[in-house]
């Protein structure tokens, strides 16, 4: 995890990859990561546990979680959402509110892997364009699937909730 800071594109994939294939003896090092000070550090690394999980590689992929929790809430929305598609990817849905708020994002590649994330692992396909501009074009496709946690969390109140928090129509309205 050292050295995810000074590499960058087709490198930085090879090398992640390359740790993904080494399993379980570079768990520890990339958990480690997982604190680390550089945001680009912390992403990273949550992608690697994500695809390890993914791939069977660490038999005790359901400790990993904890780590990963605690990234939700991370200031860096990077790390926030490469640690939420790595617990929905191990099965962990609790973090499907925090790829919902990543469609709202500013960053439309953000707003792409959120959306795909979230049909992949529900097998739902939601219209949803990420590289509309305005807020307003991709509400209705982002309230579907804040109606849909809603169902899935038993919590009623989340879908309007949620819009106030973001300045978004409710349902009411």
């Amino acid at each position: 995890s050292e050295s995810i800071p000074y590499r960058h594109g087709e490198e930085l994939v090879i090398h992640l990859m390359w740790i993904v294939e080494r399993g379980e003896v570079a768990g520890g090092q990339t958990l480690d990561g997982l604190y680390h000070e550089d945001p680009k550090v912390r992403s990273n690394c949550a992608w690697i546990l994500g695809q390890m999980g993914q791939r069977g590689v660490l038999s005790q992929g359901h400790l990993m979680m904890p780590h990963l929790e605690t990234l939700l809430t991370d200031e860096h929305e990077a790390v926030r959402l490469e640690a939420a598609t790595s617990l929905i990817a191990l099965g962990d849905f609790a973090a499907a509110p925090v790829l919902i708020e990543g469609m709202d994002s500013e960053s439309p590649r953000a707003r792409f892997l959120c959306s795909k994330t979230l049909e992949r692992a529900t097998n739902r396909e939601v219209e949803f364009d990420h590289l509309a501009s305005d807020p307003a074009e991709r509400a209705e496709s982002i309230a579907v699937w804040r109606r849909w946690w809603a169902k899935q969390s038993n919590d009623p109140f989340f879908h309007d909730n949620y819009a106030k928090t973001y300045g978004l129509p409710t349902l009411a309205e």
